[in-house]
Order: structure tokens, then sequence, then C-alpha cells
């Protein structure tokens, strides 16, 4: 996050195992992070945010609560919770904060 408090980039555990496996111990979060991440609003219905996991290919949409990170919502914590996707879901209820 820079001093502005805009988020520059995401790093997930995936970047960092791979880069782990690779013997690149000492490399910088900036060099495994994903730059220019994707944003939804924490009212975005779950379905929307299915969507852009598909339409982006990836695993993490940052949230925003009047245009600031919130939290995030991971596509894994999604699938677990698909037993509830017919109903009308909302990112805050899957978001780690």
């Amino acid at each position: 996050m820079t001093e502005k408090k805009e988020i520059i980039g995401v790093v997930t555990l995936a970047a960092i195992t791979r880069s782990l496996i690779s013997g690149l111990t000492n490399q910088k979060v900036r060099d495994v992070m994903s730059r220019d991440p994707i944003t939804i609003d924490g009212d975005t219905p779950i379905s929307s945010a299915v969507k852009l996991f598909d339409q982006y290919r990836v695993n993490t949409l940052v949230v925003l609560a009047s245009g600031k990170p919130y939290g995030v919502v991971f596509k894994a914590d999604v699938l677990r919770g698909s037993d509830r996707f017919g109903e009308s879901i909302i990112a805050p209820s899957f978001m780690s904060a």
C-alpha cells in the first residue's frame, strides 16, 4: 500500500510457495506480488465475485469500502461456501479483514 493508502499489489501463498520452491528465499515481496489487483465493493454479490475470479483468472479480490482497502475475498473461501451459493450473499460474509 502506498502512503495514499492505494493498493499496489497482492501477495498470495501460491506466489510465495513458488518463490521458495525455486530457491529464491531472498526475493522481495514486490517481485512476487500480483500488481494491480482486481477490486470489488463490499456489497458486491458473491455471484459477481465468482465471475471476476474467472474473467481475470485470479484467486484473490480486494474489497473496498468507501474506496479504501477493507478486506480480501479468496476464491477458495467462496468455493467452500458454495453450499450457500443460491442465497443472496454479499462479500463481507466471506471476506478476510
